[in-house]
């Protein structure tokens, strides 16, 4: 009896040096839920804390959530976790950055949920079985529809502005130019005509009248 006993106390004096590293080896959380609002075709954040509570500094890798919800036929969202591995040192925290990204093809108001986990590492083995220390928290992601860009929006028209008033003034400038050489060609054709318009009319009356007396003078004699 004495050696039954013995041994039973071996084996959960084993058991305990087993399992006394992830006891000591824990992680927590700051308690709440991550809520994540993101519009159709973009991407949207939201944080979680995790806690070293030890002595001693924590190993520590995220397990992506595996997510549930939304509608038929609809694509479920992308969940990343920065940083996914690291080590928390001992009585400090960690803020985790949780984004998510919801299809372009996905509806508004659909909502999907699913638990991601922060595992201690390494894992540890008792009897076969796999024993890891960790926390875990509720993601929950809505879809909402797009935000409109009021700033691209003005950007945009600023600049249709800018390109209506330069085409409108290259517009002016070249009617001008027309209008320029046209009058210079009409004044060109009056001169012309004015030119024509003299030879047809012979010599002037002056030079007539000096050409009668020397006729007169020539008869006399």
């Amino acid at each position: 009896m004495q050696v039954g006993r013995r041994a039973y106390l071996l084996f959960f004096i084993f058991l305990a040096a087993l399992v006394s590293p992830i006891v000591h080896a824990q992680i927590g959380e700051v308690a709440g839920f991550v809520y994540i609002n993101a519009s159709v075709g973009g991407s949207a954040s939201g944080t979680w804390t995790i806690v070293n509570p030890s002595n001693q500094s924590v190993s520590y890798e995220i397990m992506l959530p595996t997510l549930s919800g939304g509608a038929a036929n609809q694509t479920t969202p992308t969940v990343t976790i920065t940083p996914s591995k690291g080590v928390i040192p001992a009585h400090s925290q960690l803020k985790l950055n949780v984004t998510a990204y919801v299809p372009s093809n996905d509806k508004v108001g659909l909502t999907w949920t699913g638990i991601a986990e922060a595992l201690v590492a390494p894992n540890t083995s008792v009897s076969g079985a796999t024993l890891q220390a960790g926390t875990a928290k509720n993601i929950f992601i809505n879809s909402i529809a797009p935000k409109t860009n009021w700033l691209l929006i003005a950007v945009v028209a600023v600049v249709i502005l800018a390109i209506v008033i330069a085409v409108l003034l290259l517009l002016r400038r070249r009617r001008a130019q027309a209008a320029g050489s046209a009058l210079a060609a009409a004044k060109g054709t009056k001169k012309v005509k004015a030119a024509k318009a003299k030879r047809k009319k012979g010599p002037s009356k002056a030079k007539k009248k000096r050409s009668r007396p020397k006729t007169a003078k020539r008869r006399r004699r």
